[in-house]
């Protein structure tokens, strides 16, 4: 959030009238260098691929939005049409979102809502959540402005999970505090002051300074004010102070002391309210804010009038008319200032599209001389570079099929392996019963290095626990663990499944979860699964071992696995 936002929504009613006057000198000091932006950007008009116009026509009317709302409507219809005809649909939240704002400019609030509707519907079209977020948060602005709290409520708390699925701290500690705001005006004090907090814990986390000052006097204006807990509000007051102090923002400190000034004002604390409205006086001369000081030379006058002070009463009040009358006439010429940067604007536009005219002009002859070379040679370049690229193709989709078809094999071969070893096992459990000369007999019989009645018991135990229990599920597994779990000795497990599978335990275990994730792999409902959560479910503990263990053992990757399986 920017400074202008943040100290908008310090929410006292004093703040209000001078916020706005302070946008506009703001905005008149932001203009000139505006208007360098705007020409820089418009050269670049002549020389930009179509593909990319509609974006830099956005931008063009996103630079314009402060200077001339008309004028950046304007370059909003043609960036509009330049997105259509590029199907560059990517580009429409934003510019309906611009056109949104250039319709509350204009007052025109019905409007205003109407593109920001549209904005998110077509933002959540593309699935671009952030739109959506950003979207929401300009609707809730609209909507607390109009006092339906309730539903402004509803927007922010959409956006503020969205930032919080997407780990956008900054933008959520904005968004919790701009809640806490609203519930302020809600007049839920408790709850504001729990969001506020919790947006507070967040900039401290992401060290956000003057953004932790900006909550604090936020959380002191409902403590004094709301919750008459003068000492919770004048300990956040002096942490605001401090931090604001040590960054040097003039601006903020004026309005903090202005702020104190209220605090004791409230508390009929005369001596202490004079003091901070005269301190906050002279730090607002000291940047020429004529707003802050009108806003402490009304408050001086008040109190000096209640105490009876007719001569220091008339003084400030004085001075009051005088910053009143500074303001006025500086919004008139700010007007005039407007008017006449929108003539020059309009006049370089104009130069602008008449010079565009005629290179497009001299385009067209020099294209027209060149068209048919360009088309011959096209046409050869194109027809070579497809026999070329047909010919690779064939011989690398040849290769492909080749290696692809030998890896399958593998993998069936690995498979039918396995259900030998497996069928050969649960014989050997079947006839755990019989005598022991018959079952080493069997045991001697079969393919595995099984020697004594001891060792087909550990063999049994590992083999129930991997196909029946399924403990190659737990990514802590390790062959300490396991020992632990059968009661047996790790280095006779090791021994036991390397003279039997002819691998060791890490590659045994891995051996069951490829399997294993291979089955879900093949599943429809575990589809749209990513490939982290695939491995998570299989007992992988990263995605890189779990992409290196599955294309060992089946000679493809997971990726590639499902591509052909559901392809």
């Amino acid at each position: 959030m920017s400074f202008l936002n943040q100290v908008k929504k310090m929410n006292s009613w004093q703040y209000i009238k001078y916020t706005y006057t302070f946008v506009f000198i703001l905005l008149s000091s932001l203009v000139f260098s505006q208007s360098r932006i705007i020409d820089s950007l418009t050269n670049e008009l002549n020389n930009v691929i179509p593909s990319k116009k509609a974006e830099l026509l956005s931008q063009i009317a996103d630079s314009y939005l402060l200077i001339s709302p008309e004028i950046s409507e304007k370059y909003l219809q043609k960036a509009l049409v330049e997105a259509n005809i590029n199907t560059n649909k990517n580009l429409l939240p934003e510019i309906y979102r611009i056109y949104g704002i250039i319709k509350y400019y204009q007052n025109e609030i019905d409007s205003s809502f109407y593109y920001y509707y549209k904005s998110v519907k077509i933002a959540e079209e593309l699935g671009d959540v952030i739109e959506v977020a950003s979207g929401n948060t300009n609707i809730a602005a609209l909507l607390s402005e109009r006092g339906d709290y309730g539903r402004a409520i509803q927007y922010l708390f959409v956006a503020r999970q969205i930032f919080r699925d997407n780990n956008i701290k900054e933008n959520e500690a904005i968004t919790l505090n701009n809640i806490g705001l609203i519930y302020q005006k809600f007049n839920k004090q408790d709850s504001a002051l729990y969001y506020l907090k919790e947006s507070l814990i967040i900039k401290k986390e992401l060290n956000n300074l003057q953004g932790q000052a900006y909550t604090l006097i936020n959380m002191a204006i409902i403590e004094y004010r709301h919750r008459n807990n003068f000492i919770n509000a004048k300990k956040n007051f002096d942490i605001s102070c401090q931090i604001l102090e040590d960054n040097n923002n003039i601006y903020a400190i004026s309005l903090l002391q202005l702020e104190l000034g209220n605090y004791y004002n409230y508390k009929r604390d005369f001596i202490n309210a004079k003091k901070y409205y005269i301190l906050s006086n002279e730090s607002a001369k000291k940047i020429q804010s004529y707003n802050i000081q009108k806003l402490n030379n009304k408050s001086l006058y008040e109190i000096f009038t209640l105490e009876n002070d007719v001569i220091k009463a008339h003084y400030y009040y004085k001075e009051y008319i005088a910053c009143k009358d500074t303001l006025e006439n500086e919004a008139i010429t700010r007007n005039i200032d407007n008017l006449k940067l929108k003539y020059e604007t309009e006049k370089k536009e104009q130069n602008i599209n008449s010079l565009m005219v005629e290179k497009k002009l001299k385009d067209a002859k020099i294209i027209l001389q060149k068209k048919i070379i360009i088309i011959f040679i096209a046409l050869m370049l194109a027809t070579l570079v497809f026999l070329i690229i047909f010919y690779f193709q064939s011989k690398i989709q040849k290769r492909a099929n080749k290696d692809l078809t030998h890896r399958n094999l593998e993998v069936m071969q690995s498979e039918n392996e396995l259900i030998e070893a497996k069928a050969e096992l649960e014989t050997i459990i079947e006839n755990m019963q019989m005598s022991d000369d018959k079952a080493l007999q069997i045991l001697k019989q079969s393919k595995l290095n099984i020697e004594d009645k001891k060792e087909k018991e550990l063999l049994a135990k590992i083999y129930n626990s991997f196909n029946n229990d399924e403990i190659f599920l737990n990514n802590e597994l390790t062959i300490n663990e396991f020992s632990k779990i059968i009661n047996s000795n790790k280095t006779y497990i090791s021994h036991i499944i390397n003279n039997n599978f002819k691998m060791n335990f890490s590659s045994y275990v891995n051996h069951y979860r490829v399997k294993y994730a291979r089955i879900l792999l093949a599943k429809p409902k575990y589809q749209n699964y990513t490939i982290e959560a695939i491995a998570g479910k299989s007992g992988f503990k990263s995605v890189t071992a779990f992409n290196k263990a599955f294309k060992k053992y089946t000679g493809l990757t997971p990726s590639k696995f499902t591509k052909n399986i559901f392809n």
